[in-house]
């Protein structure tokens, strides 16, 4: 062989030549790990269907078919189908790429299982197309790297009996996920599997394991992640023969173990409606603008006017507009003139984010609704500015137009540049707190700790558009391909799959907390609260007041206790 490196190889130790994934195993290998053998097709090999991909339109699509279409030159194709019979006949073929020590690009790339020789090719160039997926694009773009490029490792096809992902915490416990079957449906989510979190010296017992899972099997995983983390490395993906075999699949270091951005909630107290109906307004619009222009009349009103946005055609008039209709909302809403209203609305929103907001929401319960129709004016200029600011480049998305002040927002249409302010809003905690105390509390299982709170988006099994910064994602099942819209999540929930899935590994690397287990049917107006560390999902009683009127006519009923 002379451009295919046997695993064996020092030279596949090196992430440059054949990607994280197979130079993880190789060091891994050297150091009698039970590791299979196998051949690096190396990173560079790559650079004709890179090329390739890029001559096109751009898009996601076009790449992939483009890579597709390249055709391999006939002494690379003997040698790959040599790899094949040498391995005996049938292999798997996984995408090796140097970002994948990165937890964040868990499931990113593509694997291909039981391909015979004839269909090795075909495998090669899938590896390859998979830096091109939108899914593959959308994290690294949020990353701010370039995923194209591909290593390929293959390796023999072994038809596990069992098998999942183990991770080693600094306190030397592991999580330990295991499942029957494929370990590629526990990693991609379509299997749930158990997880056992486990003490050094922990017993194993039967009892607690999957049916066709052994305690021997599953202590031969736990002593290979403990093993491996000698190396380094603190997370494993394995694999389970049918004589109960242990086999390392990969090894990289785990997310980390807390949450890069987290919300502390204020502690537990009684709120009043007014509250509720000012932490609707906080995670419907969370950011600068809102809380100077928004939340001073948002939250006298029972439920927020619908924001259709308005064509807006001179955006600098229309801020102008904005701002006259926020301050007259205010103005009546406070029953106070307008000069009067930064000494007295500044000073009430810092009572209310301080440690004894009680009393002042009690004083702001007695404040009257504003005028419908001249607050749905309001909302809808601000989102047909940020839709405009967006189409023009001033944005980078027209929900940008919340994080930033007023101030800000003119500076934007002016031609400035401004720096928008990413993660929580400090009203999430309030957000959280309301949520937790008002809502309806629902117990799953603790899939990736923190805590955040935000409106809830329901995600299908294919990515079309992103969501608003700082929902919270609801989804059936975690597959990888969602992972892209984590970035700038408040939280997941998740009916099924299981702890050791890709995706939950993607939410812990970002700081996303994340539950399994829970179903929600979520709502337009459904807030939620997610406790990543006590497992805990709590919606904002607003959805469970939905009139079941006929469709079209549904509206908010407040039959607050």
């Amino acid at each position: 062989m002379e451009r295919l490196i046997p695993l064996g190889d020092a030279r596949a130790r090196d992430p440059e030549v054949a990607g994280d994934k197979a130079a993880e195993l190789a060091r891994a290998a050297a150091a009698e790990m039970p590791v299979l053998p196998g051949w690096v097709l190396p990173f560079g090999e790559s650079a004709a269907a890179i090329a390739a991909a890029r001559s096109g339109s751009g898009s996601p699509a076009a790449a992939v078919l483009a890579v597709s279409s390249v055709g391999l030159d006939p002494g690379l194709r003997h040698e790959l189908g040599e790899a094949v019979r040498a391995l005996g006949g049938h292999v798997v073929v996984r995408s090796s790429s140097p970002l994948e020590g990165d937890a964040r690009w868990a499931g990113a790339f593509a694997s291909y299982l039981d391909v015979g020789a004839g269909e090795i090719e075909a495998a090669v160039r899938g590896c390859w197309a998979s830096a091109f997926t939108r899914d593959a694009q959308a994290r690294a773009a949020h990353v701010g790297v370039d995923p194209a490029g591909l290593a390929v490792l293959i390796q023999p096809w072994v038809p596990f009996a069992s098998g999942g992902a183990a991770a080693r915490a600094p306190d030397g416990s592991i999580r330990l996920s295991v499942a029957s079957g494929s370990p590629a449906d526990l990693l991609s989510g379509r299997a749930s599997g158990v997880t056992l979190r486990l003490d050094a010296g922990a017993p194993l017992e039967d009892a607690s394991l999957p049916d066709g899972v052994s305690a021997p099997t599953a202590r031969a995983a736990l002593e290979l992640a403990r093993k491996v983390a000698a190396l380094g490395d603190d997370a494993i993906e394995w694999g389970a023969s049918c004589d109960g075999r242990v086999t390392l699949l990969q090894a990289r270091r785990a997310a980390p173990a807390e949450p890069v951005a987290t919300v502390v909630a204020p502690r537990r107290r009684r709120y009043p409606p007014v509250a509720e109906r000012l932490a609707t307004a906080a995670a419907t619009y969370p950011g600068r603008l809102a809380e100077r222009w928004v939340f001073p009349w948002a939250l006298a009103v029972d439920a927020l006017p619908p924001a259709e946005p308005l064509d807006v055609r001179h955006v600098a008039g229309a801020v102008d507009e904005a701002a006259a209709l926020a301050a007259d909302l205010t103005a009546f809403v406070w029953g106070l003139p307008r000069g009067r209203l930064a000494e007295e609305v500044g000073p009430s929103f810092r009572t209310l984010l301080g440690p004894e907001p009680s009393a002042e929401l009690a004083r702001l319960s007695t404040l009257g609704p504003p005028e419908p129709a001249r607050a749905a004016r309001l909302l809808g200029l601000l989102e047909g500015v940020g839709a405009r600011l967006h189409a023009d480049g001033s944005l980078g998305s027209p929900d940008d137009v919340w994080r930033v002040s007023p101030e800000e927002l003119r500076a934007v249409v002016r031609g400035r540049a401004v720096a928008i302010r990413r993660g929580a809003d400090r009203w999430e905690p309030f957000v959280f707190s309301v949520v937790r105390d008002r809502g309806r509390t629902f117990a799953g299982r603790a899939a990736s700790p923190g805590l955040g709170a935000g409106r809830a988006v329901a995600i299908g099994a294919s990515v079309d558009t992103s969501p608003p910064p700082r929902s919270v994602l609801i989804v059936r099942t975690v597959t990888p391909q969602l992972a892209s819209l984590l970035w700038g999540a408040a939280g997941l929930v998740a009916r099924s799959g299981s702890e050791g899935a890709h995706l939950f590994e993607v939410a812990r690397s970002l700081g996303v907390p994340a539950i399994l287990g829970v179903e929600l049917d979520p709502r337009s107006e459904m807030i939620v609260a997610v406790d990543g560390d006590r497992g805990t999902v709590s919606v904002s009683s607003l959805a469970w007041r939905l009139d079941r009127s006929p469709p079209g006519r549904s509206s908010l009923e407040r039959r607050t206790a």
